[in-house]
């Protein structure tokens, strides 16, 4: 009997294991999840009958070698970068693989030894990565089979917090790796995307200052760039494009609040500082603020930043407790964004009964016949009492690939993101069955 072995039984794991043991016995495969949480292991026995769960210490443990062996297709739920350890073990083991995570430059590596293998390891198959991949390109292909041009695209997502259950001034709670929000926009020199038929360059330092207005459906939200927007511009088929811009979503104010944290240095995750056993938030913010002591911490903090006392970014900062001496869970060696994570997993908690919410909205300009149109796309989803929003839009599109893969529906090997015809079009049918679809809106300009 097939087997599909799942790595990984965290966050975003939870809708994809559902959606796989709901169809296990109509498709006659068995399904293996392992982890290194027994906690998460012994919620997912309790709930999902039938599914075996392994204990496993690490990608290291040798489980981990037996389990791919005995599997017949492979999903990497782990942190994205443990994928490459399973990678390596699914190429020796001649087994196919999914991961929701962008293809690594390790994995791009892989891509000739995979092809010559006959394996489809299928990468970028999640929420953003994926959703996004599988939704552009229907978009994108469907105007250029009418004959238009395209002359500008942006794509945004962002998970974000249901408007029912958004009771903090950030506008945010963690509904997925909270280590990915801290880091968002670190990891290269620049930004990169293309504008009015020029590239552009942006720094770090400068990324939540920069972010733009998009308004759909009377709502507006904030969209900062995403690292490399460049990469896509092949994939998806916009070589001629004039604008070619990937974001990420979040509520109003909350970049111009996030601006003060980088600038403070709390992001980073690069130098280790030395924290007492009775480290206070005060304590630990006046390392970055010069000249600060107990009492000035706050006028010294605003002369800094340049920002005045009342203002709602600096009143967000307040609001996180860093100028009271309330102790820091952590101590020793720590990076400022490995705190900055301890103090927001705290303070952004979803509670019970919150609900998360995932925003994706496609912006395309194109011309056909003389005349110029603009056609959006909007998928806008509430999580429930089962899921978050996130872990449906991360693990629906994986566990339909699934699917199509071990009913060899899907012919490709390599290693690939989901950009073809041949994957977008049956998988976004399917969500589209579950619940997961976009509105689709279009004007003419002149």
């Amino acid at each position: 009997m097939q087997n599909i072995v799942v790595f990984g039984a965290g966050k975003s794991s939870g809708a994809l294991i559902e959606f796989l043991w709901k169809h296990a016995a109509s498709d006659n495969f068995l399904v293996t999840v392992a982890d290194a949480s027994k906690p998460n292991l012994a919620e997912i026995t309790k709930s999902y009958v039938g599914i075996e769960t392994v204990y496993i210490n690490g990608v290291e443990d040798i489980q981990v070698k037996s389990l791919i062996e005995k599997s017949t297709l492979v999903i990497s739920m782990l942190p994205a970068f443990l994928h490459i350890e399973i990678a390596k073990h699914c190429l020796a083991e001649k087994k196919n693989l999914i991961t929701p995570s962008y293809i690594s430059p390790e994995m791009e590596a892989m891509k000739s030894e995979v092809e010559k293998a006959g394996l489809l390891f299928l990468n970028e198959m999640g929420l953003d990565p994926g959703i996004d991949h599988l939704s552009a390109c229907e978009m994108i292909h469907a105007a250029q089979e009418k004959g238009a041009t395209i002359e500008s695209f942006k794509s945004h997502c962002g998970g974000l917090v249901a408007k029912e259950s958004n009771d903090n001034p950030w506008g945010y709670k963690f509904s997925w790796n909270p280590r990915n929000v801290v880091l968002a926009g670190q990891g290269s020199d620049f930004i990169k995307w293309k504008e009015n038929g020029r590239i552009q360059f942006l720094p770090y330092h400068r990324l939540f200052a920069s972010a733009e207005i998009i308004a759909f459906e009377s709502e507006k939200l904030e969209s900062y760039p995403n690292r490399d927007s460049l990469v896509f511009i092949e994939p998806y088929g916009l070589q001629n494009a004039q604008t070619v811009y990937r974001g990420t979503l979040r509520y109003e104010n909350y970049c111009q609040s996030w601006n003060l944290l980088v600038q403070l240095g709390l992001c980073n995750n690069y130098t280790e500082i030395e924290l007492s056993e009775n480290e206070t938030k005060m304590s630990f913010l006046s390392k970055f603020v010069q000249g600060a002591s107990g009492s000035n911490l706050e006028l010294q903090t605003t002369k800094i930043l340049a920002v005045d006392v009342g203002s709602k970014p600096f009143q967000n900062l307040k609001w996180l407790g860093l100028f009271t001496n309330e102790k820091i869970s952590l101590s020793g060696k720590q990076t400022a964004a490995a705190v900055l994570q301890s103090i927001l997993e705290e303070k952004w908690k979803l509670k019970e009964g919150d609900k998360d919410r995932v925003v994706m909205v496609h912006e395309m300009i194109y011309e056909l016949a003389g005349k110029q149109y603009l056609a959006t796309a909007v998928l806008d989803r509430n999580g429930n009492e089962n899921h978050t929003a996130m872990a449906e839009t991360v693990g629906l599109p994986i566990g339909i690939a699934a699917r199509m893969i071990l009913k060899n529906q899907i012919e490709l090997v390599g290693v690939v993101r989901p950009v073809m015809k041949e994957i977008y079009e049956p998988v976004l049918a399917e969500l589209a069955i579950l619940g997961v679809s976009f509105k689709h809106f279009e004007k003419c300009l002149n």
